[in-house]
């Protein structure tokens, strides 16, 4: 008997010791190569940078009220098609209202499609009430699983809301009542843009469609669904009840499209969606259109570099027109990124500028400013993962009254931060109170900072 214990032991042991082999080879080793896979996907720079021949427009979304508010009216504006790609979908307040608007909507005949990301398929509230209707196909992208550990580093972190084929909001905000409400324990400052244009049919938004189509029809994308329960019509009223309480509260629709403006030219740029490392198209199409003599503004909440970025974008190494904003190291909530961002944070702080937020809460938005005349919006984090690993998406704007209107609301963010002098130190400003320290969590993860570089491929793995 005992002997068959020892064997039960070892064997489990040995099979044990071969999976974590065999995870470690698949899911950190293997995204060490500099190699990419090969793709048709890619964008000019001539016609990005060329005057559109439809009439486009660009209205910035950069607080939470208008944020839940857009997304409620673009819904309600739809006339045969929603689709809603995403990261999160949590329950709460704003979670809710949206999935109350679209149940509505759905139930007056309206088609919709929602994919979210297959790493964390909550299936919740929400998930049950929009996957069991008629008239919703609700998709997971990469539905993760333990057998196949390179699958879990293909994340779908596309966040675009598409009506009919005339608006198309796209940002870096989740479904979540910490990106859409201002009251909330996590306050998250992030930043969207609504497209639309004079005609009903709007060319970034088709694109923004087509890369849903394309997403349904990718070979990994799996749909879903759920069977009503007993309780699936009293939820669902209780939700659409709470949606028109309030409506009282709503910002108009025409408010949002009175405060458009108008843009020479608005490309939609994606990433391509296959497993392993991904060309970076979307980081190329866009570093490509910084020629050095113009100032560049990087908004991230987090920055880290690795072996493929230096690879693929060695030109930058040294550019004193580039101006970095980021969390600050106290309180980037994403401890895994804060680790690969300590790697780096003196290099950038000596190389370029580099200002760190100090407000309230931490900011999650990812843009980029070129000079006086381009604009960039999206999903897009500045560290390796989302630029070789993860489905992303942007969309590239050209216009000055744009561009200043961005300027200005990152101007908002820097105005609350803190400059790092070439030695890593806060230049002294009386206007910025330095965010409360956390010394031991620095301590810790200035610690742990020196063991990931076998993982800076892959870094930022918390759900944001």
């Amino acid at each position: 008997m005992k002997k068959a214990v020892k064997k039960l032991i070892k064997i489990t042991f040995t099979v044990l010791l071969i999976y974590l082999l065999y995870f470690f080879t698949f899911f950190v080793l293997i995204f060490r190569a500099k190699t990419t896979a090969p793709t048709d996907l890619e964008y000019s720079r001539d016609e990005i940078l060329s005057v559109s021949n439809q009439n486009l427009y660009a209205t910035l979304i950069d607080n939470h009220k208008a944020a839940l508010d857009v997304r409620l009216r673009l819904i309600e504006e739809a006339t045969s098609t929603i689709k809603l790609t995403g990261y999160l979908y949590h329950d709460g307040q704003a979670a809710n209202l949206v999935t109350g608007a679209l149940l509505k909507r759905a139930d007056e005949g309206i088609k919709i499609v929602i994919i979210m990301d297959g790493k964390y398929p909550y299936k919740n509230l929400n998930y049950q009430l929009l996957s069991s209707h008629r008239n919703i196909d609700y998709y997971f992208f990469e539905p993760k699983s333990i057998l196949i550990p390179a699958a879990n580093n293909n994340v779908y972190h596309n966040k675009i809301l598409t009506i009919d084929q005339k608006y198309g909001l796209i940002g870096g905000r989740n479904v979540s009542d910490r990106f859409l409400l201002e009251n909330n324990d996590f306050l998250t400052q992030d930043c969207e843009v609504l497209v639309s244009g004079s005609e009903e049919i709007v060319k970034p938004v088709v694109e923004m469609n087509e890369l849903v189509n394309k997403t349904i029809a990718y070979q990994y994308t799996k749909k879903t669904a759920s069977k009503k329960t007993e309780k699936y019509d009293k939820k669902k009223a209780d939700l659409i009840d709470s949606l028109n309480h309030y409506k009282s509260e709503l910002t108009s629709f025409s408010y949002f499209l009175n405060n458009k403006i108008k843009a020479d030219n608005i490309t939609f740029v994606e990433s391509p969606l296959n497993r392993f490392n991904k060309e970076p198209v979307l980081a190329k199409t866009i570093f490509d259109l910084y020629d050095g003599s113009q100032e560049m503004v990087i908004q991230s909440p987090y920055i880290i570099s690795s072996k493929l970025i230096r690879t693929h974008f060695p030109e930058y190494k040294n550019s004193e027109n580039i101006i970095f904003v980021t969390n600050n190291i106290d309180s980037n909530p994403n401890f895994m990124a804060l680790t690969g961002y300590l790697r780096v944070r003196d290099k950038i702080a000596y190389r370029h500028h580099l200002y760190e937020y100090q407000g309230e809460g931490s900011i999650h938005a990812k843009t980029v400013t070129i000079g006086d005349n381009i604009s960039v919006i999206g999903s897009m984090n500045i560290d390796s993962r989302a630029m070789f690993l993860s489905a992303e998406s942007a969309v590239i704007i050209t216009g000055e009254e744009f561009n200043q209107q961005l300027t200005d609301s990152v101007n908002e963010i820097i105005n609350k931060s803190l400059k790092l002098d070439e030695n890593s130190q806060y230049l002294t400003n009386e206007l910025v109170e330095q965010a409360p320290t956390r010394k031991f969590r620095k301590t810790i993860a200035k610690a742990v900072s020196y063991m990931m570089g076998l993982f800076e491929q892959i870094l930022t793995t918390k759900p944001f």
